[in-house]
């Protein structure tokens, strides 16, 4: 395995079973929702939230055209990343 003081050096996706990229989106998709769930009570964290939705809805520097969240992909994103961490809570 690896030793402890280069853990840093290890991707995360490593360690959740996952695609790196993947897990990227996914988490990025699901922060995103639960920062647009916060703004319901007038909490909002601005340019994080900004950012967040620029690393969802854009590509390579521009918005996507017609882009637009489904509640079933958030969905899909928090199973996934549920079941990268039940996976590694089983290892």
């Amino acid at each position: 395995m690896f030793e402890r003081e280069h853990l840093y050096a290890v991707p995360l996706g490593y360690f959740l079973c996952a695609d790196e990229t993947t897990l990227h989106q996914k988490i990025s998709l699901a922060t995103y929702a639960a920062e647009l769930i916060r703004r319901t009570a007038y909490a909002s964290q601005g340019s994080a939230v900004l950012a967040l939705w620029r690393e969802i809805a854009w590509e390579s520097g521009t918005p996507r055209e017609r882009f637009s969240i489904a509640a079933e992909d958030v969905l899909h994103a928090e199973e996934y990343l549920s079941d990268c961490l039940s996976r590694l809570a089983q290892t």
